[in-house]
């Protein structure tokens, strides 16, 4: 992620859900939530689209509700699986949004 700034609109991701072993495969995924961290510390949650499940690869869009402060934003995956599991990436993913020039 490259380039974002406070208030862009439609900035999409793209997340790869990892554990220590590699791609974490979301064929029996009954949810998929990305939990984010603002650099002013508010909170907000984007669901996710599943685009390669057996590569754990999902996406989602950013608007510009979403990118009100500039500064450090985090993110981290909660993964519902069918059989009842659930499982967070670790360590959560850090990125930087601009400040509007």
């Amino acid at each position: 992620m490259s380039n974002i700034v406070v208030g862009d609109n439609g900035t999409m991701i793209d997340i790869t859900v990892m554990d220590d072993v590699g791609a974490v495969d979301l064929t029996t995924t009954t949810s998929i939530v990305a939990h984010f961290i603002r650099a002013d510390k508010t909170t907000f949650n984007k669901p996710l689209s599943i685009v390669d499940a057996i590569n754990g690869r999902c996406s989602t869009t950013l608007l510009s509700e979403d990118l009100l402060v500039s500064g450090g934003y985090t993110y981290q995956v909660t993964v519902n699986f069918s059989n009842g599991d659930e499982f967070s990436n670790s360590p959560p993913v850090r990125f930087i949004v601009g400040a509007k020039l």
